[in-house]
């Protein structure tokens, strides 16, 4: 008897194929790839041990993230909804590598319930959320030619990067560790050119959303200064989640008119550390994946332990610059990340992370419910920016951007409301262009 399936259930079941393949080939990164590469991650804190307690909280929470996936993507088909696309980005890039460490190296029991449950009920939050139906929010200058601004400012940081970098271009160092640390310790872009650093971060944010733009309305020179500031501004800081996130928007670009985008992007950057294990020539790729992936699962493991035993700061270093004139005054006198750093690393180090590490060191156990309410506040803000923007390309790009962005900030929610680069980069995307695009759909 012949099968014949539905148009419709074919895209189905090729959705989950592609979630399979994610899934297998992200268990081998992490349970073979990542210890051969970088034992220190890997053994010198966590040593691979397996426990039936961990590895059944680990295994239902995979099951259930399976299908959390599968409506987060029907949600970005049908809606367009930016909260889900980013929901989705984050289960794979932080969550699902997060719940196989988990079960595979020696974390504490403690924290593998606390994190399976943190990623439970943010899914959950922004599912909801992703089926209600959202008002959009009125942008500012929609109808004019909003790209010349960004454009102003791409220069701008352009020249600035190359004024401080002595006019001098070097890229090479991005696959080599110690090059890009040692780079950013010699330019200490942060204490000398704290106004650069600001434009830098804000413009690393943006640039890929406008980038994405720019290839789509065939400003191919527009593309490439946005590029070339990328990588001055690499230069500058040493920060390799500014190049990573413009790859990914070429990624998004090229894949574009394929349904399951997201499964095609995620799948191949999964497969990456599993091809340098076989063919053992190196680590190039896997070593930019490495601290996108598993830096703030292991900083995030790292302030959960610490904050179990200690007071959580409850903000006020986030918030110091108006809590400390309200006496509320943090009760650490170095920043959280550079303590944690210090204490499990043994070195000056900003351990820095978001989502459940970042929660936890200021909430407690209060972060399994606040935490999730905070964030999905913030994408929420995004559904309102995003519903009537109908290009699914620029859509997944800025939600790239802001997957990799919540992972590594441990104030996101908080950084919403003050004055500061996540603020005005929000406040950006207000002159986002809703009009004068190709007729692309998020159905397409």
């Amino acid at each position: 008897m012949k099968i014949i399936l539905s148009k419709k259930n074919k895209e189905k079941y090729q959705s989950r194929i592609y979630q399979a393949l994610i899934f297998l080939f992200a268990f081998f990164a992490i349970r073979y790839a990542y210890p051969h590469f970088f034992p220190y991650y890997a053994n010198s804190y966590l040593t691979i041990l397996i426990e039936s307690d961990r590895v059944i909280v680990g295994m239902t929470t995979l099951v259930v993230l399976w299908f959390f996936i599968q409506t987060e993507n029907q949600i970005v088909e049908k809606n367009g909804r930016i909260s889900s696309a980013i929901m989705m980005c984050v289960n794979y890039v932080y969550f699902l590598p997060g719940l196989y460490m988990n079960m595979y190296y020696a974390v504490d029991f403690q924290y593998t319930v606390i994190y399976s449950m943190y990623c439970l009920i943010i899914n959950l939050m922004v599912i909801w959320i992703g089926k209600r139906e959202v008002r959009p929010a009125k942008h500012i200058f929609s109808k004019y030619d909003t790209e010349n601004i960004c454009l102003f400012l791409t220069v701008v940081m352009m020249g600035l990067s190359l004024f401080f970098s002595g006019f001098r271009i070097n890229v090479i160092n991005i696959f080599d560790s110690t090059e890009v640390y040692a780079a950013r310790a010699e330019n200490d872009v942060t204490a000398r050119y704290s106004i650069l650093w600001y434009f830098i971060i804000f413009g690393a944010t943006i640039i890929p959303t406008w980038f994405v733009i720019a290839l789509k309305k065939k400003q191919y020179f527009r593309a490439l200064v946005y590029t070339v500031t990328i990588l001055c501004m690499f230069n500058v800081s040493g920060n390799r989640q500014y190049v990573f996130t413009l790859v990914v928007a070429w990624g998004v670009y090229i894949f574009k008119n394929k349904k399951n985008i997201i499964s095609w992007v995620f799948m191949i950057m999964w497969l990456i550390p599993v091809l340098e294990l076989l063919v053992g020539k190196g680590y190039v790729l896997s070593d930019v994946l490495r601290r996108f992936v598993i830096v703030p699962n292991v900083d995030g493991a790292f302030h959960v332990d610490y904050f179990l035993e200690h007071q959580p700061d409850f903000l006020r270093q986030a918030l110091n610059m108006y809590a400390n004139r309200l006496g509320f005054v943090s009760p650490y006198t170095d920043k959280i990340a550079t303590m944690i750093g210090r204490l499990y690393f043994g070195v000056t180090i900003n351990a820095n992370t978001g989502l459940v590490g970042g929660n936890f060191a200021n909430y407690g156990y209060a972060s399994l419910l606040l935490g999730p309410l905070g964030y999905v506040f913030s994408f929420w803000i995004l559904d309102k920016l995003f519903v009537r923007m109908k290009y699914k390309e620029i859509l997944l790009a800025t939600a790239f951007t802001v997957c990799f962005s919540v992972t590594n900030y441990e104030t996101w929610i908080e950084l919403l409301i003050v004055p500061s680069w996540i603020f005005f980069y929000y406040v950006s995307l207000f002159f986002l262009p809703t009009q004068g695009l190709e007729n692309a759909t998020c159905k397409k």
